[in-house]
């Protein structure tokens, strides 16, 4: 609770105005998940389909690789994760399905994530040849809180799991459920890289909520073209394999003046 709440908070419905605390009222009922803070209804059955994955899937050793050696190491922050070796792919999508942003789709049967995080399970390599019954399994992302960070931790080692590499999330990490307003996203410019290969649609919201859910409506088919949206502090922006986030170093709380473009290839 922030000081300007010290003798009370200003709800809105059923989250403070000021400080982003929720109660259990006060709900702004679409279905069963509220608009304002996201919870669903107890006992409410929801099913989730692949177009639900706000995460980026990884599947492969070379998708991995990637994220590790290209994607991960232009952040400008690195966001928390736990890695670990599986003895099957069951057992680690078992655990990945204990987190509660994870979900078997209805449709394509694989998981999904509903935050923006990077995610999957792979069959290990060696020497160049798939590994016979070693997999791994991460889990990243800069909304990844301690208690889900450890909890993911026990799902892994009760299946037999053993921790390759981890990076624990500082206890100050919060989930914002907030149902984010697209149309409150603005549009403000396209731009191409020299060589032509590469472009980026550019918009602006004023937080990630909205910033999430615009991108949701913008899905990209084709390699090499990039939707961003700035938001105080970094950015998020999604391409051909699914969303990605940035965050600027100085926790500066401003817009970019200057996008800090992921060549996510």
């Amino acid at each position: 609770m922030g000081l300007s709440c010290l003798f009370g908070h200003k709800y809105v419905g059923c989250k403070c105005e000021r400080c982003g605390k929720t109660r259990d009222e006060g709900h702004d009922w679409d279905g069963n998940r509220c608009r304002i803070c996201g919870k669903t209804r107890i006992g409410a059955t929801t099913e989730y389909y692949e177009s639900d994955n706000v995460g980026t899937r990884q599947e492969t050793v070379s998708q991995a690789n990637t994220y590790w050696y290209v994607e991960r190491m232009k952040m400008a922050q690195k966001p928390p994760f736990t890695l670990f070796l599986m003895p099957s792919a069951a057992a680690a999508e078992e655990a990945l399905l204990e987190m509660p942003f994870m979900h078997r789709a209805k449709d394509s049967g694989k998981i999904i994530c509903d935050r923006i995080m990077t995610y999957g399970v792979y069959q290990t390599e060696e020497n160049d040849a798939v590994s016979q019954g070693k997999y791994e399994a991460l889990i990243t992302g800069f909304d990844f809180s301690l208690d889900e960070y450890q909890k993911a931790e026990q799902a892994f080692t009760s299946r037999g799991g053993k921790c390759l590499q981890h990076e624990a999330p500082d206890a100050s990490v919060r989930v914002d459920n907030t149902v984010g307003d697209p149309a409150k996203v603005q549009y403000k410019e396209t731009t191409t890289t020299q060589n032509g290969r590469n472009t980026y649609q550019v918009y602006i919201a004023l937080n990630k909520a909205d910033a999430i859910a615009f991108l949701k409506t913008k899905p990209v088919n084709q390699n090499f073209h990039y939707i961003i949206v700035e938001i105080p502090g970094g950015q998020v922006g999604r391409d051909i394999n699914g969303f990605f986030e940035d965050r600027d170093t100085d926790g500066d709380d401003g817009f970019n003046v200057q996008v800090n473009f992921i060549n996510f290839t």
